[in-house]
């Protein structure tokens, strides 16, 4: 077998010169490895972070909660709250919620795990207790004006009607009567000077002082008339009236002075009525004779007429029935 000819096998390729080793950068790949790790590290914190707020904004809802069913139990409820006290029950009030609420914030407290909702904790805490604080300052205040009120009405009314007590007891002689106007008058006194200590103390001004003591004192000594003309000593009531009208107002008086007058004239007639039964005297001898005598007071005639026809009335039932039993008695 013939070799092929070299020179056939064409021109060799010239040969290229050996490349010199390319050596690694390890520097670069250091930076790049370090970014890709605090890349790494950076996301990972930023989830963590993230979760940790989550975290935190979960326990304080739950922890917000628990304070709202505390603060619906405590304050709201319609029987056992805080809100439905009234009178003196309502003081201190605000002293007692406080404690209990700081006791409730304690233990919600062992709940938070969290440095940012403990945070968040404390500063609702601090914001929810101002406004219970308000509440309670305010709840309580209003009780004590209520029952301050009602206080002061009470005491009124009960030297208002010890005056009149006072004023109507018997009296066995001009100075026991004398002596029991003076201690009526003196609990009326008491009286007005309770007004004044406690409108002052409330800020009302000078007119309104005045007013209100001098419509307690018309008020007061027109009860101690009226009691004395209602058990018919009109001669004490109209003493007293006497002794008393420049404490009461003009138009109470003049009022007072017209029922002293039909209870003086009701007395009269009453007192003429009486004097012209027992005369024996009936019907129309009985009417003119009350009629005449009362002549010059028409309205104390009108009245001893009638007195006088309920007199006759009551005589003649009195003889009826004494027939009528004098009859059944004899079948």
């Amino acid at each position: 077998m013939r070799l092929p000819d070299v020179g056939a096998l064409g021109q060799r390729a010239p040969i290229r010169a050996r490349q010199g080793f390319v050596r690694a950068d390890t520097e670069s790949a250091g930076l790049a490895l370090a970014q890709v790790g605090a890349t790494v590290g950076k996301v990972g914190g930023e989830l963590a972070d993230q979760q940790e707020r989550r975290d935190a904004t979960d326990e304080v809802f739950r922890a917000r909660r628990a304070l709202n069913d505390w603060e619906l139990a405590r304050i709201h409820d319609p029987e056992k709250g805080a809100a439905a006290t009234s009178g003196t029950d309502a003081f201190g009030v605000g002293k007692a919620v406080l404690t209990d609420f700081d006791k409730e914030v304690a233990k919600v407290g062992e709940g938070l795990k969290t440095s940012r909702g403990q945070q968040a904790f404390n500063e609702l805490v601090t914001s929810r207790r101002n406004q219970l604080g308000e509440w309670a300052t305010g709840h309580e205040l209003r009780a004590r004006k209520v029952v301050e009120q009602a206080d002061f009405e009470a005491d009124l009314s009960s030297m208002q009607d010890r005056a009149v007590r006072m004023a109507t007891m018997p009296a066995d002689s001009p100075e026991s009567a004398l002596q029991r106007d003076m201690v009526a008058r003196a609990e009326i006194s008491l009286g007005q000077q309770r007004i004044v200590e406690f409108l002052k103390r409330k800020g009302m001004p000078d007119s309104v002082v005045t007013e209100s003591v001098k419509d307690f004192g018309t008020k007061a000594h027109a009860g101690v008339v009226e009691s004395l003309l209602a058990s018919r000593d009109t001669a004490g009531a109209q003493a007293y009236l006497k002794a008393n009208e420049g404490a009461m107002g003009d138009k109470e008086v003049a009022r007072l002075k017209g029922r002293m007058s039909e209870a003086v004239s009701l007395g009269k007639a009453q007192v003429g009525a009486s004097e012209v039964v027992d005369q024996g005297l009936t019907g129309q001898a009985a009417l003119d004779a009350i009629r005449s005598k009362f002549k010059d007071d028409p309205t104390t005639q009108e009245r001893a007429v009638h007195e006088v026809k309920v007199r006759l009335a009551e005589k003649d039932a009195a003889k009826t029935a004494d027939r009528k039993q004098l009859s059944n008695g004899c079948h």
